[in-house]
């Protein structure tokens, strides 16, 4: 739930500045990449019980997904009691707290099968922020949660905006680009301001985003440095992009019809594109050109797959899905052998990344993050630093980084 001086600064570059700085966006985004991360999947609650409230603030005012509403109840050991309606399997409560910059407050998570006999799950006290709290602990099966308070820092009350439960799994849409994020730009777009206006306007003649965009897929790709060969290399990375732009026309503004286009060119590479050939002397890019395609073909398809009104039919989907799993992420999955080049590297791990939230893929999701740790000290250590992870970290590294770093 990040706070709107953080949306405003990152939604824009994430869904309009990343459609243009594809190649060099992970790092700016990568925030917002791992939203997909499991245990991020809302619990619908039934009801909602108190053993005190008081009068207008009644509980059911801490389940209607509103922070301007609350339950309240005065008195050391009051709780709340929430109805999941049946046993899920729970690892997360995130709680918005009424007045939670003046004052803490000490309570503790509880949760039964019966309503009955409950067992503790977490105890603490809430920091000083107006924004939801998540409280994590060991998955565990209940029915119903409860949350105990015993006053706070200030008086006796015990207050409350919102409680919400998570439960393992993905949360969508979660690459690169969120839900409350786009509404926000376009609640932005509504009312003209700027610079989300003009970028749009920018987005929307760009060349790839046009209706007329074609796709080009081939059934072999072949990929080799400097572009030589160059067998669907550089169209696919085109349609993908393409795709992801159009989608974000269609995301923003309503328009259907780049929804459809968008569709169009996912699936005309899903039901051609059979591998990335990467056998031979000049097939030496195939593991950073599936990485890069990882990075881009997934951006729109998440989006279109958790975007109410798409049309992107589930035969599709899956197709889509396979080419992900069967041809782009065993080209990335281990990483690069080299580690001069940690483009390539970064590339993997958000492919990676990406591929995992779109598939539900924990593990790849785990690798991509992981490769991801990995590889960053060797962005902030210098030569003379000295061994970083068991790597000397090289001057030929350097080299590599000075030359992206220069390169337009």
């Amino acid at each position: 739930h990040p706070s709107h001086s953080f949306m405003k600064m990152h939604s824009l570059h994430t869904l309009l500045a990343c459609a243009f700085l594809f190649f060099i966006a992970f790092q700016a985004c990568l925030v917002i990449v791992v939203q997909g991360a499991p245990c991020a999947k809302k619990v619908s609650v039934s009801s909602a019980v108190a053993s005190v409230e008081q009068v207008g603030n009644v509980a059911a005012g801490a389940i209607d997904g509103r922070v301007t509403s609350r339950w309240s109840g005065e008195g050391v050991g009051a709780y709340i009691t929430l109805d999941l309606g049946s046993a899920k399997s729970i690892c997360t409560v995130s709680i918005s707290w009424y007045q939670g910059t003046s004052r803490s407050n000490g309570f503790v998570i509880s949760t039964s099968s019966d309503n009955v006999a409950f067992s503790q799950a977490y105890k603490g006290n809430s920091t000083l922020s107006l924004d939801y709290q998540p409280y994590a602990f060991s998955a565990r099966s209940a029915r119903f949660v409860r949350l105990t308070v015993n006053g706070n820092t200030v008086n006796n009350w015990n207050s409350v905006n919102e409680i919400v439960v998570f439960t393992s799994g993905f949360r969508h849409p979660g690459v690169v680009v969120s839900a409350p994020q786009l509404a926000f730009v376009k609640s932005q777009l509504q009312t003209g301001a700027e610079p989300y206006t003009s970028l749009l306007t920018k987005l929307r003649a760009d060349s790839r985003s046009s209706l007329n965009h074609k796709p080009a897929p081939v059934s072999v790709m072949k990929c080799g440095s400097y572009s030589n060969p160059d067998i669907g290399c550089s169209s696919s990375t085109t349609d993908a992009s393409a795709a992801y732009m159009q989608t974000l026309v269609w995301a923003l503004t309503g328009d259907v019809n780049y929804a459809k286009n968008a569709i169009k060119i996912l699936n005309a590479w899903s039901y051609n594109l059979t591998r990335i050939d990467s056998v031979g002397p000049n097939a030496t890019n195939a593991p950073l050109q599936a990485a890069w395609l990882g990075q881009l073909f997934v951006r729109s398809a998440e989006l279109l797959r958790h975007t109410s009104g798409s049309g992107w039919v589930t035969t599709d989907i899956n197709k889509f899905s396979s080419m992900l799993s069967n041809v782009f992420l065993p080209l990335v999955y281990k990483g690069s052998n080299t580690y001069t080049n940690g483009n390539w590297e970064l590339s993997m791990a958000e492919g990676m990344i990406n591929i995992g939230v779109f598939t539900e893929n924990s593990t790849a999701l785990d690798q991509g993050l992981a490769l991801w740790r990995r590889r960053l000290p060797w962005y902030v250590y210098l030569p003379q630093d000295g061994t970083i992870a068991g790597r000397m970290i090289s001057a030929t590294f350097w080299m590599a980084i000075s030359f992206m770093r220069a390169s337009p």
